[in-house]
Formats: C-alpha cells, sequence, structure tokens
C-alpha cells in the first residue's frame, strides 16, 4: 500500500494530460458592439489553450477597409518573442512569435489593436487563419477556434441636431474597457489579480470607478483617477464588476460596466463509486464546485487516458473490457477555471476470458493507518490495565500478609 501511495503521488505530480485532447483557440474581444462615427474601436486578440503549454503560434486577422481604419498594434504579454510583426495594412494583419519554456498556458492578451472609424455601416475583424504548437511537441497544431467579430459603426449623438439635448452631446464617449488578465468576459480565470485598462479620448480629464460585485453600479462624480490602467490583487472568488465614468469640461459619460469571473479553488465533495456489471464494470463520478462549476471529468488506466468526459456521461461510465490483472483507475474532476482535483482506486480482475470477479481498492489509506494506531493503542490500554491490575492485587496480598504478622 505505501509503494502505491508513493507511485501515485509521483503520476500525479509529474503527469502531463494526453496531447491529442489538446485544443487551442484565437478569440476576439469585444465580439460586438455600437460605435460612434470617427471614434476609435479597441480590439483585444486573446489565445486560449484549453489548459495545454503552447511554445509558438502565428496568424493572420482581416479587417473591413470600408469602415475601419488601423490606427496601432500593441503587443499583449502572452508571447515574449516575434519572428514576424505584429503589423498589418491594406486589411490584413500578420503575427508570429511564441514564448520559451515552459511556454504559455491559459488565456491572454496576444495582440492588442486600435482601429478608426471611419465611415457609417458594418465593420468586421476575422482571424483568417493560424497555429498554435504544444511545447512539448513542437509539430502539432493544436488550433480549433478562430475568433470573429460585427461592428455597428453609426451616426455620433453629437451630430444630431437637438437644442433640448445639446449638454448630452457634448458628454464624453463611454471608455472601452478591457483587461490583460481576464480578456473574456464569460470565462472563469484561477488568477486573483487583475490587470484593467481603457481608453481616454480627446478632452478627459478625469476618471470615477468602482470594483465591486453588483452588476449596475453607477461610480459617483468624485474624481478618481486621472490614469487609464488599475491593478488589484488578491481578489476574493466569484463574479466582480468594474464600473467606469469618464469627465471632460462639460459633464460625465455614461457608465461602462466589465464582469470578470474568478475561481481559485478546486472543486470539492469529489465522490466515485466503481459498479459491478456482467460485461464491464461502470463508474459513477460526481463533485460539486462551489463558482464556475464542473467542466468534465478525466478518466485514467495505468497512466493511460481514456477521456474527457461531460458530468452527464460521469454518472453512469464504463470501463473498456479488461483481462485479468491489477489496474489503477485514475480520476479527475476539473472545473471550468481548470482547479482540478484527483483520486484513484486499484481494481483486481480475475477470469481467464472475461471479468468474472474483480475486488477494488480505493485510497483511503489515511484511515487505514488511522485504524491501524486505534488498534495499537487499545492492545496498549489492554495491557497497562492488566499490569495495574496484577500491580493492585499484589499490593493488597502483601498488605494483607503484612496485617496479620502484627497480630
Amino acid at each position: 500500500m505505501k509503494k502505491e501511495c508513493v507511485v501515485l503521488i509521483i503520476f500525479f505530480l509529474f503527469f502531463p494530460f494526453c496531447a491529442s485532447w489538446a485544443s487551442g483557440s484565437y478569440y476576439l474581444s469585444p465580439t460586438s458592439g455600437e460605435y460612434d462615427l470617427d471614434s476609435n474601436i479597441t480590439v483585444s486578440l486573446v489565445v486560449g489553450t484549453g489548459g495545454d503549454a503552447i511554445g509558438a503560434g502565428d496568424g493572420s486577422i482581416s479587417y473591413s477597409t470600408d469602415t475601419l481604419e488601423l490606427i496601432s498594434i500593441s503587443k499583449g504579454s502572452a508571447f515574449t518573442f516575434w519572428n514576424q510583426g505584429p503589423s498589418g495594412s491594406g486589411g490584413l494583419i500578420a503575427f508570429s512569435g511564441g514564448r520559451p519554456n515552459p511556454g504559455f498556458s491559459g488565456n491572454g492578451s496576444l495582440i492588442s489593436m486600435v482601429f478608426h472609424a471611419k465611415a457609417l455601416g458594418t465593420a468586421q475583424v476575422k482571424v483568417l487563419s493560424g497555429k498554435l504548437y504544444l511545447i512539448s511537441n513542437t509539430s502539432q497544431n493544436i488550433l480549433t477556434g478562430l475568433g470573429q467579430t460585427n461592428y455597428n459603426i453609426k451616426e455620433s449623438t453629437e451630430d444630431k441636431i437637438d437644442d433640448d439635448n445639446e449638454k448630452n452631446k457634448q458628454k464624453p464617449v463611454t471608455p472601452n474597457i478591457i483587461s490583460e488578465t481576464h480578456p473574456l468576459s464569460d470565462f472563469w480565470y484561477a488568477n486573483k489579480n487583475i490587470k484593467l485598462s481603457w481608453n481616454k479620448d480627446e478632452g478627459v480629464t478625469d476618471f470615477s470607478y468602482d470594483l465591486n460585485q453588483t452588476a449596475d453600479t453607477m461610480p459617483d462624480t468624485e474624481e478618481d483617477t486621472q490614469e487609464t490602467t488599475l491593478e488589484k490583487y488578491d481578489l476574493a472568488d466569484g463574479i466582480w464588476y468594474f464600473h467606469l465614468r469618464a469627465k471632460n469640461s462639460a459633464d460625465w459619460s455614461e457608465t461602462s460596466h466589465y464582469q470578470f469571473k474568478i475561481d481559485t479553488q478546486p472543486p470539492r465533495s469529489f465522490i466515485f463509486d466503481i459498479h459491478k456489471n456482467k460485461k464491464s464494470p461502470y463508474l459513477n463520478l460526481a463533485a460539486y464546485d462551489d463558482n464556475s462549476g464542473i467542466d468534465y471529468f478525466s478518466v485514467f488506466i495505468n497512466n493511460k487516458i481514456l477521456g474527457k468526459i461531460t458530468p452527464k456521461e460521469a454518472e453512469k461510465y464504463f470501463l473498456p473490457f479488461l483481462q485479468a490483472g491489477s489496474y489503477q483507475i485514475s480520476m479527475q474532476a476539473v472545473d471550468k477555471a481548470g482547479n482540478a482535483v484527483s483520486d484513484y482506486l486499484v481494481l483486481n480482475v480475475t477470469g481467464k476470458k472475461a471479468q468474472t470477479v474483480y475486488t477494488e481498492e480505493k485510497s483511503y489509506w489515511p484511515f487505514y493507518v488511522f485504524g491501524i494506531a486505534i488498534g495499537l493503542l487499545t492492545i496498549l490500554s489492554s495491557v497497562t490495565i492488566y499490569h495495574l491490575y496484577k500491580l493492585e492485587k499484589m499490593l493488597k496480598k502483601q498488605k494483607k500478609k503484612h496485617s496479620t504478622k502484627k497480630k
């Protein structure tokens, strides 16, 4: 049992996921929105690795030249070296780069692009093609998803003639908020530290903001900062909102709201059981996660992955046919932020042609140690009580002998 426990610890510390299940994507954020004519639109290209570590990637992005003009491109933090660009012109942006060992994993900002809305209509930014290579296998491209956006460029309210709303026409444009650390509002991140940034249009002097867990907060009209970035550390798990208003010489803007989600704790209450079946045993897996929820379960036999299964499939997951022998069945519950909890059992199969009899041994070795300790304590207590009894009997005998002698 001790040897199996040591092997198990080494396995879960060092055994990587099977590369055949790796998948990555390029996302664009925001994916949609309405923007005033002659305003600037900031678009972020985000790389998502699905939990695997990548070492390099490349791609090309197209944009609508009839409605958009590319003003600038800046590099994000996901890649630390660049073979090409990022650079663009004539409706096309190209990039190629990567990060040395141990590579990059998770979701991170790759490129930030600023466009000028030069004409009314629909503007599109689209990832045309690309590749993402694993750090552990530089020849394997794991890219499976390409992002696309559609923006509606409308006439600016400042261009509309409305004498009764002259003040509102002069308000600053609502700020556009992005995050390098939590770029996609609908994703959960196992990161308690957030970095936010926003644009500062011409004429804007100050900003007012609130950071809380209430969706519709409107910041007050007190100036909080003149900067365009904010970093907060060690935030609690849950859904958070950043609320921001801009001020110019005329008035305060409307409020921008940015949602981000944090989950740093692994799933709890991981329950599993194995059930006998004439043809093949099956597993019943269940777990609960307080924030992001369970994403999938992974099942391994002797360190070889069988697959990733949904919580519904995990209610009754049949194992493949097993010949006679001993098998380590390892299971892992993973939440939507990538946090995981693991356990295992040992399955002993007997029978010449089919799995006719088997027993399972769960990894509850601490309870065995506790049981042995209780047993030893019981034996020690019994021996002590016996010797005390013998000592008391001997003392009584000596006392009686002494009393008789005295008489």
